[in-house]
């Protein structure tokens, strides 16, 4: 790293937002350089910051938009910081749909990150419906990421549970859409 990108991300560290926050700001205004080590340092925080990103384009059938591009960036970013290209395949393929299904794949999204809140706050059960609809909505509107991401979640319900057959039928689901959808993207 140049002593420039170094300096800026220490500057970074001392005065800009955290987490998400600050790679989705970086990713809209930050020199490239300084976002590969951002992604390289926070990478638990990336996929949060693309789904904001995303989320923010999601109503728009501009494909140009700021969130965008810099949902672009971050997922190139990422597949530079760790040799994936899964998120650059991602944002292709949201960029690709129209502004009523990134709508709808957002929500599923949300859907089944609700779920996740619920888990903590009201239990397995409201965390299972929440799922559930979430892996619904993602069959209806085609989305194999989101009824593959819905399915290990519903493999991780049932597990709290111990409910071990079923956690491990759901994750074997899940783990068969992902090896698709990976093999489809190599194709």
């Amino acid at each position: 790293m140049s002593v420039g990108c170094f300096v800026l991300c220490v500057a970074l560290q001392t005065v800009a937002p955290s987490g998400p926050e600050r790679l989705r700001a970086l990713a809209r205004d930050g020199p490239q350089a300084v976002l590969v080590e951002q992604v390289r340092a926070q990478p638990d925080d990336v996929r949060d910051a693309l789904r904001q990103l995303l989320a923010l384009s999601a109503g728009s059938d501009d494909t140009t938009s700021l969130s965008l591009v810099a949902a672009d960036r971050l997922a190139s970013a990422y597949a530079v910081a760790w040799r994936d290209s899964f998120l650059l395949r991602q944002v292709s393929r949201f960029r690709l749909l129209p502004p009523n299904r990134r709508r709808a794949k957002v929500a599923v999204d949300s859907l089944r990150r609700a779920g996740n809140d619920a888990l903590g706050q009201s239990g397995i059960e409201a965390a299972l419906r929440l799922w559930r609809l979430s892996v619904r909505q993602a069959l209806a509107i085609g989305d194999t990421v989101g009824v593959a991401a819905g399915l290990g979640n519903i493999g991780g319900g049932f597990y709290e549970r111990h409910e071990l057959d079923s956690a491990a039928a759901n994750w074997a689901r899940s783990a068969e859409l992902a090896e698709r959808i990976e093999q489809q993207a190599r194709d």
